[in-house]
């Protein structure tokens, strides 16, 4: 009788026991995910890590585009996995599913971490002008431009106008811009005719309009994020009188001087977070002659800038496309916007020197900066 009592009273013990147990001991997780969660990475190849502290047999590794959405991805005995051909500027949410048996398993928390930051541009190149020589080669810059930022691993967004162009086109093609964020980078490029009056530097529009760097500069800021401002500018027929009694090429260095440092000067005073909200680049020269090459089908600076960045040099300058990117002095597949100035400057200046004796100089802010233009 007293046996039948005390077993159930010993079941009941032990279930109280084992219950005390079960709350202090913690039962398997997963967890301190690598990206950590909510991270950003600058690769379009992640190798995700994740720590347990019980032992499991293998693991699922789920991937997607939203919470919702997850797809089973791998199945893995180790506690790491590679991922590659991510999208740049695009979010992932993940998670892991550790196995103790095939029905016992244990699911961590799903995190999510993003690659890259959205890159957009607004590429133009204006030949068209009412008052002002056309050009012939500002399209092909603005084009070649355009597959430049495509050979980047950015996937850039980019609305390029040719032709005509004029302060509308411009204003609707910026209040247009959507999904950029303050990680964000926006890339300006002008291939045209530019000027200079009332001691600041313009762009002069197909209609006649000078567009000013400061009212540009008031247009860009509307935007989150750094902003990339590259400007080739020829000043034909729109800059500052010559004086006939000073020496012709002198006076050509000091009016394409004087619109780069206006350039920077506009941009340059302003920082956003911290940090310079404009980064610059910017040549000029004074006749279309030295500016647009035919030889190299482009202008002279978009020319060697893009050489550096992954399109034909002057060996092969009517070849397509070819993907050296000649700036990258490190190779570590990456072009900042140092190396794209210490690579791209002094050719042009000797190539223009070299063609007429002329002077073009290319200016940037900030000079040392390792603020990225292109990654492959």
């Amino acid at each position: 009788m007293k046996k039948q009592i005390l077993i159930p009273i010993m079941i009941l013990f032990i279930s109280v026991v084992f219950s005390l147990i079960s709350c202090m001991i913690p039962g398997p997780k997963i967890n301190y995910p690598t990206p950590a969660n909510n991270s950003r990475i600058f690769s379009n190849t992640v190798t995700l890590f994740w720590d347990h502290l019980n032992t499991f047999e293998f693991f699922e590794i789920w991937l997607g585009d939203s919470p919702e959405e997850l797809s089973e991805l791998a199945t893995v005995t180790v506690n790491h996995y590679t991922v590659e051909d991510l999208e740049w500027g695009k979010t992932y949410y993940w998670k892991i599913v550790g196995f103790k048996t095939v029905k016992n398993s244990v699911e961590s928390s799903i995190w999510q971490f993003a690659v890259g930051n959205p890159h957009q541009a607004l590429l133009l190149g204006i030949t068209d002008y009412d008052s002002a020589s056309d050009l012939n080669l500002t399209d092909d810059d603005a084009q070649n431009m355009q597959t430049a930022f495509e050979a980047t691993v950015f996937n850039y967004q980019m609305n390029t106008l040719t032709g005509r162009v004029v302060k509308a086109d411009i204003q609707h093609a910026l209040e247009n811009v959507q999904g950029l964020n303050e990680e964000a980078v926006f890339t300006f490029f002008y291939a045209g005719h530019g000027g200079y009056a009332n001691n600041e530097s313009y762009l002069y529009l197909s209609n006649g309009y000078r567009l000013y760097m400061s009212e540009l500069r008031t247009m860009l800021q509307q935007l989150p994020g750094k902003k990339l401002v590259i400007i080739d500018a020829c000043q034909s027929g729109n800059f500052t009188q010559l004086n006939p009694g000073r020496d012709f090429r002198q006076l050509a260095k000091i009016e394409s001087d004087l619109f780069n440092a206006s350039v920077l000067r506009t941009f340059s005073t302003v920082a956003r977070n911290g940090e310079p909200e404009f980064y610059v680049m910017t040549g000029a020269n004074i006749y279309q002659s030295s500016w647009e090459n035919t030889a190299l089908q482009n202008g002279v600076f978009s020319f060697f800038l893009l050489d550096g960045i992954g399109d034909v040099g002057i060996d092969n300058p009517e070849q397509s496309f070819d993907f050296t990117f000649d700036a990258d002095l490190n190779s570590d597949g990456a072009v900042t916007m140092s190396e794209a100035y210490t690579y791209a400057a002094p050719k042009v200046e000797q190539f223009i020197n070299d063609l007429n004796g002329f002077h073009q100089s290319i200016q940037v802010f900030p000079q040392e900066s390792d603020f990225v233009i292109s990654q492959w």
